[in-house]
């Protein structure tokens, strides 16, 4: 787990335990610089261990919260963290043992940009062999969209992450559903995202 979000999942838990010292019912939150505005998240479970894989479609918009700099535009200031887990939101303040670390936690620390027909988007690709499990990949493409009025900016992230191991991640739904971090270039997250309706299951064979 890195290092930026053990330190949210800490202070998560500091701030339930001051409440419940006063005997309060609920925690303050911090207010998310990100907002996802549509999301598809698919993980495929391989055959053999460390062949699973994650693809994802995010629609992000930045606030800046209140500022646009440079960590606040996904493709000149790339993504801190992105990080999925088999715990809600929720439980990832409660679960302190290890159950709800993500098992896929990576970094977009920049993207390539391309302009073609005044049309911006960045490109980015990763591989690392992580100790003789076979080369990890991880590849993704961000295309600005229109910018919101008073917003940094709006992108769609297309990501695809391979050779994983995401078998703690079974289900998706609204009673279970899994967390999604997004930590933008700033740092100023991680912020987290309930994803109710991924898609997961096993290698379909044509």
């Amino acid at each position: 787990m890195k290092s930026s979000l053990r330190t949210i999942i800490l202070g998560a838990f500091g701030a339930v335990l001051l409440s419940l010292s006063f005997h309060a019912t609920s925690f303050a939150v911090p207010i998310s610089d990100i907002t996802l505005n549509s999301e598809k998240v698919q993980v495929v479970h391989g055959s053999t261990p460390n062949t699973d894989s994650t693809s994802m479609t995010l629609d992000i918009t930045n606030s800046g919260g209140g500022s646009c700099e440079t960590g606040d535009d996904l493709i000149a200031g790339g993504l801190e963290e992105i990080a999925l887990s088999n715990c809600s939101c929720e439980d990832i303040v409660w679960i302190m043992d290890g159950y709800c670390a993500p098992p896929f936690n990576d970094s977009i620390p920049y993207f390539v940009s391309h302009t073609i027909s005044g049309h911006q988007y960045g490109t980015f690709f990763s591989s690392m062999e992580p100790g003789g499990a076979g080369s990890t990949t991880l590849s993704a493409k961000a295309t600005t969209l229109a910018t919101p009025m008073g917003d940094c900016g709006r992108w769609t992230l297309n990501l695809t992450a391979t050779k994983l191991n995401l078998s703690s991640i079974t289900t998706s739904s609204a009673m279970h559903p899994i967390a999604l971090f997004i930590n933008d270039g700033d740092n100023s997250g991680p912020f987290c995202f309930d994803i109710k309706d991924a898609i997961v299951g096993p290698v379909i064979v044509h």
